[in-house]
């Protein structure tokens, strides 16, 4: 599976030269994330991500999350979550490198029936070196999920998450409303520990400085590991973005 990513990244500056400048209102992009959550104690669980993306309708390798974090649980709704990410860009200028770092807290509110409500508050500090300076920005995410009624073994996801940008940075991300979420998708086990999930996300990339107002169709793909063995259970399954669009000079997840 890494393969995948790790040879999209090789051929990037050789494809880099040659990408367009997109300015088109909608693109079709295809999100594909590999998700793992290794409990090492009763408490405390390591967060591992890789997470290629391709915008330009499939056609163009456009960046690559690679993500490690830590998860605490402070009771069995409320989880607190810290994570750094290295994030290869593939632009129309080469290939440029994001660091990304968050501060997250998540609760699990009451059940509605079937339905299961999560929140997330997450802090995200941003930084590339072309913006001179590092961007602040703050998102929220209601997620509900609930199992068919004729396929318990298939659990239906779905969120909205919105982002907003806390301060002006000199070269890149503007301070105000960055972007807009909402997300389908449907989730199945494949073994104990490994399950698959296919969605489809629309995202709403509000105008901010220089950067055009857009509209994103993403295909999303996702694999999750959770070993249920070993130190410690395995806390419920968190939210997950599907991180900012390809498109936009100052966008990543």
């Amino acid at each position: 599976m890494l393969a995948i990513v790790v040879g999209g990244i090789g051929a990037a500056p050789a494809r880099a030269q040659d990408a367009p400048t997109i300015f088109d209102e909608q693109d079709a992009q295809l999100w594909i994330q590999f998700n793992s959550q290794v409990p090492v104690s009763p408490r405390w669980t390591l967060v591992f991500e890789a997470q290629p993306r391709w915008n330009q309708n499939f056609t163009h390798f456009d960046q690559a999350v690679f993500r490690t974090g830590v998860v605490t649980r402070l009771s069995s709704a409320v989880q607190l979550g810290a994570a750094y990410a290295f994030i290869p860009r593939n632009t129309v200028i080469g290939l440029v490198y994001e660091h990304q770092s968050y501060q997250q807290v998540q609760f699990r509110l009451p059940r509605l029936g079937t339905w299961t409500p999560q929140v997330r508050v997450r802090q995200d500090q941003r930084y590339l070196a072309a913006w001179g300076d590092a961007s602040h920005r703050t998102r929220q995410q209601v997620r509900v999920t609930r199992p068919l009624p004729r396929r318990p073994d298939v659990t239906l996801v779905l969120y909205e998450e919105s982002f907003v940008n806390l301060d002006d940075t000199v070269r890149g991300p503007a301070r105000g409303i960055d972007q807009f979420r909402m997300y389908s998708g449907l989730q199945r086990p494949i073994t104990k520990d490994l399950s698959v999930e296919l969605g489809y996300m629309w995202q709403e990339v509000f105008e901010l400085g220089a950067r055009p107002h857009r509209r994103n169709h993403n295909a999303m793909l996702q694999f999750q590991f959770r070993p249920r063995g070993g130190g410690g259970r395995a806390p419920a399954p968190m939210p997950r973005p599907m991180q900012d669009p390809a498109s936009a000079s100052d966008q990543a997840s």
